[in-house]
Formats: C-alpha cells, sequence, structure tokens
C-alpha cells in the first residue's frame, strides 16, 4: 500500500514537530561560555568600571579560585589561567593583568592566598560546593572584587559574570555586590548587562 507523499510529509512534519516540543529545551537554559569568551567579556567589563584606578601600582592580580578536590573545578580554574595567561601582555586601562591559581579546600586558604600574593580581584570557578559563601564572605571582607561564570554564583555575591543565555554572551551585574566591592560600573555597560539581585 502506498501512501500518498502529501499525507506522508504532514505526518512527518507533525512527528517532528511533536519531538521538538518533548524534547528538553535549552533554549532558556544558563550555560557556561568557553573560558576565552569569559575572560574578554569579564575584562572588558572592568574596561568600564569608573574606579579601576583603584588598582594602581598592582594592577589586576586575578586569583583563579578553584577547589582542590573537585576535578571541574580543578580544570576550569586551569582553562581559565590559561586564557589569563594569554592576555597578560595586554592592559585594561592601562593596569597589568596577572593570573594566579588559588587552589582552596577552606575559607583560610583563600585568606592566606589572598594576603600571600596580594590579590584584588579573584575569579570563583565552577565546582565550589558549599565553600562558596564562605567564599565571597572572605573575599568581602578584604574588598576584593568578585567575578565569575554562574548566575548562582553573581546571585551570591560576585560582583560580575558572563555567561551564555539562549546560546548568546550574557553579561551579569550585581549591583549591590559591585557597590560594596568597589565598583562603579558605567552606565553604557549597565544596558547591556543582566541586572542580578
Amino acid at each position: 500500500m502506498r501512501v500518498p507523499i502529501l499525507r506522508l510529509s504532514a505526518w512527518l512534519c507533525a512527528g517532528t514537530l511533536l519531538a521538538l516540543w518533548l524534547a528538553p529545551s535549552s533554549a532558556s537554559a544558563d550555560e557556561r561560555l568557553p573560558s576565552k569568551e569569559r575572560v574578554t567579556i569579564l575584562l572588558t567589563v572592568l574596561s568600564y568600571d569608573t574606579n579601576i584606578d583603584r588598582f594602581q601600582g598592582t594592577g589586576l592580580r586575578i586569583g583563579v579560585v578553584g577547589k582542590a578536590d573537585n576535578p571541574t573545578s580543578v580544570q576550569d580554574a586551569k582553562d581559565m589561567l590559561d586564557q589569563l595567561r594569554s592576555v597578560s601582555t595586554k592592559t585594561v586601562k592601562s593596569h597589568s593583568i596577572q593570573g594566579f591559581p588559588v587552589n582552596v579546600t577552606s575559607s583560610a586558604d583563600l585568606t592566606k592566598a589572598a594576603t600571600d600574593l596580594n590579590l584584588n580581584v579573584l575569579y570563583l570557578c565552577s565546582g565550589l560546593g558549599g565553600l562558596q559563601e564562605s567564599l565571597v564572605a572572605a573575599a568581602s571582607e578584604r574588598g576584593m572584587l568578585l567575578m565569575a561564570g554562574e548566575l548562582d554564583m553573581v546571585k551570591a555575591g560576585a560582583a560580575i559574570g558572563a555567561i551564555a543565555k539562549d546560546a548568546k554572551p550574557k553579561i551579569l551585574v550585581n549591583l549591590k555586590a559591585a557597590s560594596a566591592q568597589g565598583a562603579r560600573l558605567d552606565a553604557r555597560i549597565l544596558r547591556l548587562a543582566m541586572v542580578v539581585q
């Protein structure tokens, strides 16, 4: 028995639409950007910090914080450090860029590294788990600017973030955290950002 082409294509079209409707949607999901894009976006956002001269003399000394016993976190830290090293010959408004590994198992590890390495900016890697809140608190006590690549971390207290939303790069800004951490972001960048509470 032959099925007419018109009827077959109607069934194929209906089947395709049903499959798309039933498939899990990632269009509205927040996803991680590749480390190269995260670094580019985060450093660009820093160039719109009207208070960036607070780093005069030291430059941007960025601690890349990963959880020592979490392979995902360690890999994220390695990728971010590689990207920071690739831009270390550049500057952000005449401030040098240096990245330093900070492997932690507690907030005390962060405090020690921040002091020993004279860090003034932190990038919080994925996979920090239960340490996230204590790391944000420890860094905030020291007045360090926090950056991240996940929405939850920006909500938890990182000032600036970069994610993919609807398959497009998106800047995240936690205004309360940014202000507390000494950043004053220009309105031009805030118009492009998603403000996070």
